[in-house]
């Protein structure tokens, strides 16, 4: 059973107009990493929460924080039992990322469903480190 998707099939999503990434260059470099994430596990398809971390560390290192559409993204990298979890729950129930994150982690995560904040981001490291 697989609850990752290698596609963004789905409902459109306009990747240039949400902040805060500020060009269309930069959102195809987030859908390309997305992609990259999803694509790398489809070889074990069932960890949700490792799927989950390299999501928030891909959003983290492209400055979303707790950006709301993240849902809508999370969204587009599920398939299976998971993306139906998604289309009946989702859509109307949760208005926070992290809300849907735990109801997430709670439905499809085996064992304790914390999930580590992301590290910093190499761009953020070194500019904290110049101040």
């Amino acid at each position: 059973m697989m609850l990752f998707s290698t596609s963004l099939a789905g409902p459109a999503l306009d990747w240039a107009q949400h902040e805060p990434l500020s060009t269309i260059e930069s959102w195809i470099d987030f859908r390309e990493a997305f992609l990259e994430i999803c694509k790398d596990h489809l070889s074990n398809p069932k960890c949700a929460k490792e799927h989950l971390c390299n999501f928030e560390q891909l959003c983290h290192d492209y400055g979303l924080g707790d950006n709301p559409k993240k849902i809508q993204l999370f969204q587009l990298s599920l398939a299976g039992q998971a993306k139906d979890w998604a289309k009946f729950n989702a859509q109307h129930a949760f208005k926070t990322w992290n809300g849907y994150k735990g109801a997430f982690l709670h439905r499809f995560a085996k064992g304790p469903v914390y999930v580590p904040p992301p590290r910093p981001s190499y761009s953020h490291t070194i500019h904290h480190h110049q101040t």
